[in-house]
């Protein structure tokens, strides 16, 4: 009579280990596929972090800061802005480099100024060097209109030139 008994316990016991063990393997089932979501999210961001620096080394990204530059304050624009011009006129060896501040317009944070850039070069070969560092220099620096002038062997030039830039603290 009593080995029915300790069967019947058996058996439930059986059933209950059975029952448990399904419950700890549906949780860990779920563990699983939370992880597997982890994991291929992790290898998503990792392809695009990939493709990020593939891209940013080729080149390619050109940023605000390049285009157009944040400067402390006006009078740091100007004396930077100024400095730069002076700087491509003499490396392009002209002679009397000038350059004068001309009208600037402030629109929805961002500055545009006109500056005009006067120089004597040695040849058209310096003349096309200079415009080309102005437009590919950072910040470019778009020529509006140029004067030529033919003085003997050499050439006057005066530039009117488009930047563009932004200021942290003042206005203009």
């Amino acid at each position: 009579m009593m080995l029915p008994g300790i069967m019947a316990l058996v058996l439930i016991g059986t059933v209950v280990y059975y029952l448990i063990l399904n419950q700890q393997s549906k949780a860990l089932l779920k563990e699983i596929k939370v992880l597997e979501a982890r994991l291929e999210e992790a290898r998503v961001t990792l392809r695009a972090l990939e493709e990020w620096e593939r891209v940013r080394g080729s080149g390619l990204i050109w940023t605000l800061a390049r285009w157009v530059p944040l400067f402390g304050d006006p009078l740091e624009a100007r004396l930077r802005l100024e400095g730069r011009i002076l700087e491509l006129l003499r490396e392009a060896k002209a002679a009397e480099p000038w350059v004068e501040w001309k009208a600037s317009i402030e629109e929805k944070g961002t500055a545009q100024v006109r500056i005009r850039a006067r120089g004597v070069f040695p040849s058209y070969q310096a003349v096309v060097n200079w415009i080309k560092e102005l437009e590919q220099g950072a910040p470019p620096m778009i020529p509006v209109s140029m004067e030529i002038r033919k003085e003997g062997m050499r050439l006057r030039v005066s530039a009117d030139l488009k930047v563009f830039f932004r200021v942290e603290h003042g206005s203009l």
